[in-house]
């Protein structure tokens, strides 16, 4: 099997060769086929489209890419996206980057971690295709030297809310109007 491009040929025998052609946008769900067969100087082809649909739908979440576009979050990381368990909910789990520093709820300042809490919490984003979405974080809490322990600052939350900043600007003007 020899490659060009998009294209792969498979010679599998002689007066027979078989070319997959790979949608360059939509390579894992469609794949064309062609079939050429050759007896003397008659040739002749046909030629069928494959439709993968089994496959895994953790493989065409891409949202932590388009996150990151359009709504990048300092210090922080998008995880891989995944459906909850009702299949009406995508979650979207956000870690701290390497190395970075907490920020302090109450003098805005950086300071060392303290430790973590082990269970999430779920801070409302923008819905999309009728799917809720949710950032899951696990808070930090610093020891700050003015403030002493105090769970640390989120740049998409405010204080205890559990709606992002940006989904209460998005529903602001459906509210007031």
């Amino acid at each position: 099997m020899h490659q060009e491009g998009h294209e792969a040929f498979d010679e599998v025998s002689t007066g027979r060769e078989i070319l997959f052609l790979a949608h360059p946008t939509l390579r894992p769900l469609l794949q064309v086929t062609a079939v050429w067969q050759q007896c003397g100087r008659r040739r002749w082809g046909t030629m069928g489209i494959r439709l993968h649909l089994g496959i895994d739908p953790k493989q065409l979440m891409r949202l932590p890419r388009i996150l990151n576009q359009c709504h990048p979050i300092p210090g922080f990381v998008y995880g891989q996206a995944s459906f909850a368990d009702d299949e009406k909910t995508v979650l979207i789990p956000v870690r701290p980057r390497k190395r970075s520093a907490a920020t302090c709820s109450g003098c805005h300042q950086p300071a060392p971690g303290y430790d973590q809490s082990p269970t999430p919490r779920r801070f409302e984003f923008i819905g999309f295709w009728g799917y809720a979405v949710f950032l899951v974080y696990c808070m930090r809490r610093v020891d700050c030297q003015q403030c002493g322990v105090l769970v640390e600052e989120v740049p998409w939350g405010m204080g205890k809310h559990t709606s992002t900043k940006v989904h209460m600007h998005f529903l602001g003007p459906l509210v007031s109007g």
